[in-house]
């Protein structure tokens, strides 16, 4: 049986019903004819025009709300009707690590939130507004930021997230090999010009985030970026990306990181080295900056380390003797070749974990 995707759709609290109408219909009718489900938040904008589209589109047991304590009651209160249908609530009551601790209380929390619906979602349907667009919208008072939406995008790229399931077919072990080999030659083509056209909407999305105006064409391709991925992921591959520039940050607290599984050709790699905190930039401009528990920090050397290839972006870094600067200073770190790992710190989502 196939397994069941879930998205996690977010967005702009100032979004209208049009902005919603043009960026997001398309995506999240494609994800309703594949008979995927559905996270959202509790905010304004997108959170509450989604869900209010999806409760006309699904049944309620298909779509989940995270909340925060302080509106988890007022929540409940306005979708009783639909939990009473089977409308999921989600009450967040945990910190994570992603949080950026330079936000203060009220957003702490709100990201938090973000990275539960992370965590509980195999792909993101968002969309958020370009620097130019920001300022043509907000004039004098536009400011450079990062938005939520953005941070989710960077925590899913840096491989946080439900994994997805790779594509399998039930067929005779004699014709293992042939049946892969045919397989391959009839996607080569296909698989190709899927990711061509990803490429292509990095670019695109490159240049958008450096403030150059798109035109309506350029616009619509790059809102087919979700859609394509899928399709992508029906074939069995997914792009990747590469590393073009490392830099070790000063750790922040989690409560507890998973074990790494080997997915490389070696069984097992000896690292004799501190596990930390890296942040990265990837090729087509985005950033992140995981965390590592502080808790496993401490206990000095991690032997017998190995790789978990469930992500195709490099997120850790080995380092003997490594040092940890301090908040807001950063030092150089080398990257050990070989090292794919998908990463997940959470107190309530799966995974084997080092205590």
């Amino acid at each position: 049986m196939q397994q069941e995707l879930i998205a996690f759709v977010s967005g702009p609290l100032d979004a209208s019903w049009d902005y919603f109408s043009e960026h997001y219909l398309t995506t999240i009718d494609t994800a309703i004819v594949n008979n995927h489900s559905f996270v959202v938040g509790d905010s304004k904008g997108i959170d509450t025009l989604a869900l209010e589209y999806l409760l006309t589109r699904v049944p309620a047991t298909k779509v989940t709300v995270f909340t925060l304590p302080r509106q988890a009651a007022s929540v409940r209160k306005r979708l009783a009707d639909h939990v009473a249908r089977g409308l999921g609530i989600v009450v967040v009551t945990e910190r994570h690590a992603l949080s950026d601790t330079s936000l203060d209380a009220a957003n702490f929390l709100h990201e938090d939130r973000d990275f539960c619906c992370t965590a509980a979602s195999h792909y993101d349907i968002l969309r958020y507004r370009s620097d130019s667009e920001a300022k043509l919208l907000y004039g004098a008072r536009w400011r450079p930021r990062i938005s939520g939406t953005e941070r989710n995008e960077r925590r899913r790229n840096a491989g946080f997230g439900l994994p997805l399931p790779t594509p399998t077919a039930q067929i005779n072990q004699s014709d293992a090999l042939a049946g892969e080999e045919k397989e391959d030659k009839k996607c080569v083509k296909e698989i190709r010009i899927l990711q061509r056209k990803i490429k292509e909407i990095y670019a695109l999305q490159f240049r958008q985030n450096n403030g150059m105006v798109l035109e309506a064409n350029q616009l619509q391709k790059i809102s087919k970026l979700v859609s394509l991925k899928l399709e992508l992921l029906k074939l069995g591959k997914q792009e990747k990306h590469e590393i073009q520039e490392l830099t070790v940050w000063s750790p922040v607290i989690s409560r507890k990181i998973p074990v790494l599984e080997s997915a490389l050709s070696e069984k097992s790699r000896q690292f004799g080295a501190d596990l930390i905190t890296a942040g990265y930039k990837l090729n087509d401009g985005t950033h992140c900056h995981p965390g590592i528990s502080k808790k496993v920090l401490l206990q000095g050397k991690i032997n017998n380390a190995t790789a978990f290839s469930q992500s195709n972006v490099y997120i850790i870094a080995y380092l003997p003797n490594a040092y940890h600067p301090g908040p807001g200073r950063q030092s150089s770190c080398k990257l050990y070749s070989g090292i794919v790992p998908s990463l997940y710190i959470s107190n309530s989502y799966f995974g084997s974990y080092i205590e």
